[in-house]
C-alpha cells in the first residue's frame, strides 16, 4: 500500500498505520459520516473531543465551492443555460457529492491534526513544541 497524507485521506485511513478505517459505514448509507471509535490496528482513539470535527464543515464548504463555481461558470457562460436551471442542476450535484465532500473534509481534518501524534511517534515536551 502506498503511503502518504493524500493517500490516507482518499482511502479514509489513519495517517500513521494506514490500516485503521475512519468510517465504519459505507458511503451509500444514510449514516455515512459515522466514525469508528478507535483504530483496530494501532488502538489510536478517534474520539478526540466533542465538536472536534465542527471545523471540518468549513473545509466542506471550501470543497463544495471549489467544485461548483467553475461548473456554474461553464454552464452559464459557455453552454448558455438559464441560471435557475443551473441552480437546480448544481443542487442535485451537491446532493450527490455531499457524502464524498464530508468524508474527505473529515479525513483531511483528522489526519492534518494527527500527523505527529500516536503510539509510534516520539513524545515531545512543551518546550520542544514551542521552540520553532
Amino acid at each position: 500500500m502506498k503511503s502518504g497524507f493524500w493517500n490516507s485521506v482518499l482511502n479514509h485511513t489513519r495517517f500513521r498505520c494506514y490500516k485503521g478505517k475512519l468510517f465504519h459505514r459505507t458511503i451509500f448509507s444514510f449514516m455515512f459520516a459515522d466514525m469508528e471509535d478507535s483504530c483496530w490496528f494501532c488502538g489510536h482513539d478517534f474520539k478526540v473531543e466533542d465538536g472536534f470535527f465542527l471545523e471540518a464543515t468549513y473545509l466542506s464548504y471550501v470543497l463544495a465551492v471549489a467544485a461548483h463555481v467553475p461548473l456554474m461558470l461553464v454552464l452559464v457562460f459557455i453552454f448558455h443555460i438559464d441560471f435557475s436551471l443551473v441552480l437546480i442542476i448544481l443542487s442535485l450535484i451537491l446532493g450527490l457529492l455531499l457524502p464524498v465532500i464530508v468524508r474527505i473534509s473529515r479525513a483531511v481534518w483528522f489526519n492534518f491534526f494527527f500527523l505527529n501524534y500516536g503510539p509510534d511517534c516520539k513524545t515531545k515536551s512543551i518546550e520542544e513544541l514551542l521552540s520553532v
